[in-house]
């Protein structure tokens, strides 16, 4: 068996993914952690030298603790799309992969809340387990003096799908009651942090067809992943279901490009025979004559020395996968090498949504007039379709969702929202689908109220309904 192809999809996917990323970063990142951003880099920075704190240089490594600005940000945005378009045209080395690793790194190290979630350490895992069966500096992967891939090369990737799988599995039937008596799907789909259209036909399925989808994933996540470290074919048959169960779960959600990843991930589990018929028949003929070569001494102790490397990284993933108190997106170091996972360990019953609100009025009365905010993906006006827009992924929005958990307005980056749309700043423009007010004066008042979203049920006129539950933040001005 070979695995020339296997790697060339796999580093097309990696690079895939980073092209979604850099592209996020490009268009989020400096409203988001830039110098006039919501969170922004230059302030946190500012607040530890204010406090005589050090710099977080090798406790957190980022770049951004030298360079915090918004070119910056852009450069680095900018360098992931190309590499990652690089990695798609079939060309990938170490040098390569360092560089990607190291941006991924600052981001994830210093961009907290909004570039800090658990999809993001699975890209530094991903792109650090690709450096065992890639060549230090040669660019094509399908050159005969490139190392050549095998599976033990492969396996730390293996690995990683199998604990992210079963991870996901195992943290689902301790978190919440819901996954075993088979009712999480029951309200999963309209609480869930960015549901699309197909969400709401998801919703109004019977319940048996509710119960069928969580034994399904069950199945998926709980069984399937031990077929990873059986032989080609029973693997075969794992990566078959779980390239399935992603394409069902990205039918149902915006759920970032975590499904995505997956997918890619999913890759490695197959040999040279499964991707054959999706290449031209100038690369079977090229793959034919690669097949007979066989791997170098060095190549062969480089994957010696990274099994043995990741076995020891392993001890605490696999410590806390088989944990009573299992946590979800844990990191261990401060590089992200390897990483524990999981996802939706307890299902939200009732879905809160903060709604934003201004007022150009002078003066507040009963009768004052209040205009709504909307978002591009978060739910807010009734009418307003759920966007479409997996596996691009709007952090503003998502972040949203985690506020709306709580009873009162909590993150300075949302106090600094308010504040930002009283000032007519150009952020807000870029963050939010328009403005209410249309240009006309810039708004003197704004408020926050929580409400709690349902479907709107079929022959509604629009696809949501709410009701009115608390003040979330109440009526605020300049200078108050």
């Amino acid at each position: 068996m070979s695995y020339w192809l296997t790697r060339l999809f796999f580093i097309r996917g990696l690079g895939s993914l980073y092209i979604i990323m850099g592209s996020i970063l490009f268009f989020q990142g400096p409203s988001l952690i830039g110098e006039n951003g919501l969170h922004p880099l230059s302030d946190i920075i500012a607040g530890l030298n204010s406090r005589g704190e050090e710099l977080p240089l090798w406790s957190s490594p980022s770049v951004f603790w030298w360079l915090a600005s918004n070119e910056i940000i852009l450069t680095m945005a900018v360098i992931m799309i190309l590499l990652g378009a690089i990695l798609v045209a079939g060309y990938c080395n170490i040098i390569v992969l360092f560089i990607l690793w190291g941006c991924q790194l600052s981001l994830v190290n210093a961009g907290s809340p909004f570039f800090a979630f658990g999809w993001e350490t699975m890209m530094l895992e991903m792109t650090f387990l690709s450096c065992f069966f890639i060549h230090p500096w040669r660019l094509n992967l399908l050159s005969e003096k490139n190392f050549i891939p095998q599976y033990w090369s492969f396996f730390p990737l293996i690995w990683l799908l199998f604990r992210l799988i079963l991870g996901a599995g195992l943290i689902k039937i301790r978190g919440d009651h819901c996954w075993l008596d088979l009712t999480c799907m029951d309200y999963h789909y309209q609480t869930q942090p960015n549901p699309h259209p197909l969400s709401w036909f998801y919703h109004q399925a019977p319940r048996w067809f509710h119960r069928a989808e969580v034994l399904f994933t069950h199945f998926s996540e709980l069984l399937v992943p031990f077929l990873f470290l059986g032989p080609q074919k029973i693997r075969r048959v794992g990566g078959i279901i779980i390239i399935i169960f992603q394409m069902i779960l990205m039918s149902t959600g915006n759920l970032a490009f975590i499904n995505w990843q997956t997918l890619v991930l999913s890759l490695v589990v197959f040999d040279d025979s499964f991707f054959k018929p999706f290449v031209f028949s100038q690369t079977q003929s090229k793959i034919k004559k690669l097949e007979n070569l066989k791997p170098s001494l060095l190549f062969q102790r480089i994957t010696f020395c990274a099994l043995f490397v990741i076995a020891l990284l392993s001890y605490q993933p696999i410590k806390n996968l088989f944990s009573s108190e299992q946590r979800m997106n844990q990191s261990y170091n401060q590089f992200h090498l390897i990483n524990s996972y999981g996802l939706f360990g307890s299902i939200t019953q009732k879905r809160f949504e903060v709604v934003i609100s201004a007022s150009n009025e002078k003066k507040l009365s009963p009768t004052t007039a209040w205009r709504e905010y909307n978002f591009y993906c978060k739910p807010s006006a009734l009418d307003q379709r759920p966007c479409l827009i997996t596996p691009y992924h709007l952090r503003l929005d998502w972040q949203m969702w985690f506020s709306a958990m709580r009873p009162q307005l909590q993150e300075p980056w949302l106090a600094r929202l308010a504040e930002k749309i009283l000032k007519g700043d150009p952020v807000v423009e870029k963050l939010l689908i328009q403005d209410p007010f249309h240009g006309e004066d810039r708004p003197i008042w704004i408020k926050m109220d929580l409400y709690e979203y349902k479907f709107a049920p079929p022959g509604y006129s629009g696809w949501w309904e709410r009701e009115w539950v608390q003040i979330y933040l109440k009526p605020s001005r300049l200078g108050l």
